[in-house]
């Protein structure tokens, strides 16, 4: 997988999860349902997710904050989110 898309997909998971009102409080929910329903795919899920960021560098997290047109991706709030998950 090349990088770019690497962070367009965090930024999507970020933005679904976070910037979409109720929609994103379901994504949560639906997203916790898949662990019981899909639990390899989700700890696979959870691997790459915990390798990107016990891996990510300082310059990784300023390509993953500039997907983000609006500015309101920032690390702390990204880290915050993916604890649901890891």
């Amino acid at each position: 997988m090349n990088n770019s898309k690497i962070y367009k997909d965090l930024y999507g998971i970020w933005y679904v999860a976070t910037q979409l009102g109720d929609f994103s409080n379901k994504t949560i929910i639906e997203v916790n349902d898949l662990k019981k329903q899909h639990f390899k795919w989700f700890k696979k899920f959870q691997k790459n997710l915990s390798q990107w960021i016990d891996n990510a560098v300082p310059l990784d997290w300023t390509k993953l904050e500039a997907q983000d047109p609006y500015g309101k991706l920032h690390k702390v709030n990204f880290l915050y989110l993916m604890k649901k998950w890891v």
